[in-house]
């Protein structure tokens, strides 16, 4: 299956209304058809209510986790199951409604501004542009342990076992060389 993630475009009712596709994550077949199995027949929207998605990543259990900005904080990887609503923008961080999941963890009022989301074989690595690092989640009890390396980190992925970890410290909006590179990471 090909998962894709959309964001909210700046359209705060989207995320909420079935009708678009906006702050979703939509599960399609490989052929762009929308799988028979989806939670809302003929429909391609796997999970609703997202803000920012940014990464996914499957646990060894096969466990769909999903990484998003929050509004200005409150940023949150959640466990993604098929048609729950995410509760965008209706509830953020420590917020419930009936209906409605919450976050597994979040940065609170901190961002961590996520990028990439990674399984290393025992908990989630995030990839954090504002963390200046790695943000590494154990989803049993939704512990969030920050690894810095003074970089944006804008993905993270694991090889064997080693980190590998691809830099964004240059905005596009900014004159000048990148010095953006691939790191190896010590697991």
């Amino acid at each position: 299956m090909l998962y894709v993630t959309t964001g909210w475009t700046e359209n705060r009712q989207r995320p909420q209304d079935m009708d678009s596709l906006a702050g979703k994550i939509l599960r399609l077949t490989l052929d762009g058809e929308n799988p028979a199995n989806n939670p809302f027949p003929g429909s391609p929207v796997y999970s609703l209510g997202h803000r920012n998605p940014q990464g996914l990543a499957w646990g060894a259990d096969g466990q769909l986790y999903a990484a998003e900005h929050g509004q200005s904080c409150h940023d949150e990887v959640s466990r993604i199951d098929a048609g729950q609503n995410y509760g965008w923008p209706v509830i953020q961080g420590d917020e419930g409604r009936e209906g409605m999941q919450g976050p597994l963890v979040h940065s609170g009022r901190n961002t961590w501004a996520p990028s990439g989301l990674t399984w290393d074989g025992e908990r989630l690595l995030l990839a954090g542009l504002r963390a200046g690092g790695i943000v590494a989640i154990t989803p049993e009890d939704g512990t969030a342990r920050a690894y810095p390396v003074d970089q944006r980190i804008r993905d993270v992925v694991v090889v064997g076992d080693q980190v590998f970890a691809i830099t964004s410290n240059r905005s596009p909006r900014r004159d000048g060389a990148s010095d953006d590179r691939m790191i190896r990471l010590s697991k």
